[in-house]
């Protein structure tokens, strides 16, 4: 029988599959792309999986998988030094009209401008891999606060990612600001190109309202957790309570029981002794 972490690495492989089967990159370059045009139909769990856990495992993996994927492909990419060389050999993972496509759209300047800047990873990439590690092929979190956050900032990140290269975008700090509580707004109808932010903060400021975050969830966990310890105690002791009720009505049932039998015996020996007694007295007569 299959380990629960071997039927994690055959989940996370056929969400692998299926998006290599199912998406083209011209059209989904990006995960929002990926789930606007194919929506959640993609996610449906078998029977007798839970569809929350479900759900949001293979959207984990998906994710997870769409970035291996292009990021195989651009070594593929920059293995071959021409355009030519790159068609002729072609990775089996992409079809060919995909395979044009993204070698057109690995020589934009929108695509080349992370590589000349040398900027750090995306913040989303960053935080998985200071809050997150690989247990058995399946990604374990550190807390469940750390997992939600890390789902907001990668939905500012490929919202990021969709702004034109023309426009304004916010940084990196900003994104990790405005996730974990640095007060902004938003321009109407200019989305996060026109995000007003008060102030930047320092990477010493952002690793402390991290730490921060984390304390908090952790503090609340622990006060969920007890306040599930007071309640299942509550809970045993009134069981208890019910169930020794319930033993002593049994057993005052049992005890009428017993008492109705030993009184029908007695009288049933009584006129027993008595039906016996006037049969001698009838016989003497005689």
């Amino acid at each position: 029988m299959l380990g629960e972490g071997a039927k994690a690495r055959m989940v996370a492989n056929e969400c692998g599959n299926v998006l290599r089967s199912t998406v083209s990159l011209r059209d989904c370059i990006t995960w929002n792309h990926v789930t606007d045009k194919y929506g959640e139909d993609m996610f449906k769990p078998r029977e007798g999986r839970d569809e929350v856990t479900f759900h949001g495992y293979c959207v984990m993996a998906m994710q997870k998988a769409l970035r291996t994927w292009k990021s195989n492909l651009h070594e593929e990419y920059k293995a071959y030094a021409i355009d030519e060389l790159r068609l002729e050999n072609q990775p089996d993972s992409i079809s060919p009209e995909d395979w044009r496509w993204l070698l057109e759209y690995f020589a934009t300047p929108q695509f080349k401008r992370d590589l000349i800047t040398g900027e750090l990873a995306p913040p989303d990439i960053v935080w998985e891999m200071q809050h997150a590690r690989t247990k058995e092929g399946v990604l374990v979190w550190s807390d469940p606060q750390s997992q939600e956050i890390h789902g907001r900032i990668q939905q500012l990140v490929n919202e990021q990612a969709e702004v034109p290269v023309e426009e304004p975008r916010i940084s990196r700090d900003e994104i990790l600001a405005s996730v974990l509580g640095e007060r902004s707004g938003y321009v109407r109808g200019k989305g996060y190109g026109a995000m007003l932010v008060k102030r930047k903060l320092n990477q010493t400021e952002v690793d402390s309202r991290v730490s921060s975050a984390i304390e908090t969830a952790r503090a609340e966990m622990r006060a969920e957790r007890e306040e599930d310890r007071v309640q299942m105690r509550t809970k045993i002791r009134t069981d208890m309570r019910a169930e020794r009720e319930v033993e002593r009505e049994e057993d005052r049932v049992q005890m009428r029981a017993e008492m109705e039998q030993e009184i029908d015996r007695r009288i049933k020996a009584q006129l027993g002794a008595l039906m016996a007694t006037l049969q001698q007295d009838m016989s003497d007569l005689h």
